[in-house]
Formats: C-alpha cells, sequence, structure tokens
C-alpha cells in the first residue's frame, strides 16, 4: 500500500492556531474550500515534524469514499478532534486522546471536508501521525460496480457519462453536486429496462421516470447542493447500462 510522506510544518491545510483566531480555528479553515488533502483506500498518509510547544494545528481532508478513517500518532501524546461544518456551525465528529499504539477510528462520508485538529501534550518533541482509510462500501464479498446507498454512491460529473450492470435484486447509487443552481438532464439507457430517481441530500424525492425498456430521463430545474440518483431494474433482470449527466439547453 502507497505511502504519503508530508512535512508536518508543510503539509497542505495545516494552520497554527494562536490566540489572534477569534473563532475555532477549524470553522476559519472550513470555510475556505482551498488546500484540501484527498484520502483513498489505496493510500495512507504519515505527517510527521517537531513540535516546539504549540498549541493545535489543523489538517483539512477529504474521504474519497465513504469509509473508516483510522489515525494513530508516535513519538508524544495528542488530544485529537475530528470537525465538520454542519448547517448551524461546526459539528464535532469526533474527540478522543491519542497515544501511540492506541489507534482511532471514525466512519467518514465523501460529501463532507473534515478538520482535523490535534492538539500534542505539553512540551515540545516529534509527532507523527498516521492516516489510513477502509473502504466500507466494498467489505462485501461480492463485488458490486456501485453502491447500493447513498453513503457508497459513486460521483457522477457533469457532462459525464458512466457504465453500470444491474443484477437481479440490484441497485445502483449516484451522487452529483451543483455550485450553483440551474437545470440538468439525467438519462440512464441500456440492455436492460430502467427506472430513475433523483433525491436531494435530504433523502427527498424529487422526480421519477419509469418509462419500462429503453431506459429513463430526467430533467429538471435544481438549486445548488448535492443530489443523489437511483437506477433500479425489475427484481429479477441483469444486464448492462450507461447513465449520464448533462446541464439542460
Amino acid at each position: 500500500m502507497p505511502t504519503k510522506r508530508l512535512s508536518i510544518a508543510l503539509v497542505a491545510g495545516l494552520l497554527t492556531s494562536s490566540s489572534i483566531y477569534a473563532q475555532d480555528p477549524c470553522e476559519t479553515a472550513l470555510q475556505s474550500p482551498d488546500d484540501v488533502l484527498e484520502l483513498s483506500p489505496s493510500s495512507s498518509v504519515t505527517a510527521s515534524g517537531t513540535v516546539p510547544e504549540w498549541d493545535s494545528d489543523i489538517l483539512k481532508i477529504r474521504a474519497q469514499r465513504a469509509g473508516l478513517l483510522t489515525l494513530d500518532v508516535e513519538g508524544m501524546e495528542a488530544e485529537v478532534s475530528l470537525q465538520t461544518a454542519g448547517n448551524s456551525g461546526l459539528q464535532m465528529v469526533n474527540s478522543a486522546p491519542a497515544e501511540p499504539g492506541a489507534a482511532i477510528h471514525t466512519p467518514v462520508v465523501p460529501s463532507a471536508v473534515y478538520c482535523l485538529r490535534l492538539a500534542p501534550s505539553e512540551g515540545s518533541g516529534s509527532l507523527t501521525v498516521h492516516l489510513r482509510m477502509t473502504d466500507l462500501c466494498h467489505l462485501s464479498p461480492h463485488a458490486d460496480d456501485h453502491g447500493d446507498s447513498f453513503a457508497c454512491a459513486t460521483e457522477l460529473a457533469s457532462g459525464a457519462s458512466l457504465p453500470g450492470a444491474l443484477t437481479p435484486g440490484d441497485r445502483d447509487v449516484f451522487a452529483f453536486s451543483l455550485a450553483s443552481g440551474g437545470s440538468v438532464d439525467i438519462q440512464g439507457s441500456g440492455g436492460v429496462t430502467l427506472s430513475g430517481k433523483l433525491f436531494d441530500a435530504a433523502g427527498t424525492l424529487l422526480a421519477a421516470d419509469d418509462p419500462g425498456a429503453g431506459g429513463f430521463a430526467i430533467s429538471e430545474a435544481l438549486s445548488a447542493g448535492r443530489y443523489f440518483v437511483r437506477v433500479e431494474g425489475p427484481r429479477n433482470a441483469s444486464g448492462s447500462y450507461t447513465i449520464s449527466l448533462e446541464p439542460a439547453p
């Protein structure tokens, strides 16, 4: 498994807190979309450096898939907190003391940017932080090309199309995000009878199309936000298809 090594003084998204912050440094950092470290199940990240009596440092991270984030430290103990931006301000996802040999595990989702705050124990010394991701969407012994749930949805970019396949009882879920409002066309076609359903981030059904054989087409005016498309077929049917997302003319 490849490992990325980053200097803790230079790592993207790492900021040092001080008395100049009138608000939580995680709240300040999460207001910017820049300097986010992407984590994937295929690689781990190690950040290390010398700590000259600091208060706390932060690291912004985003998981590429729903999974389990594992964090452990070397060199010295530290208080660790993981926060994300909620509708009414910062939301605490996890907080725990970390010490060498005792890993911290936290479920994470790909739609959120997390602020990892590290507050080492008193004094100076060397601190190494290891971050690893376990993909919870592919633990089943039966491989699935696209997840069945919102948490395990496959990202679908605007202007892109993706292949998929349904097996008896299967359903595939895709996710996309809009930075600004606009109309979109979502189409599914292939060698299997398809139906498509469009949901918002709260799970509210916004539109559905079940035309029978030949696929589905959904055209909808949407505001900025995150959305999900669920593709289904008859319970005992199987076959391949293609789904596409295009801005409406």
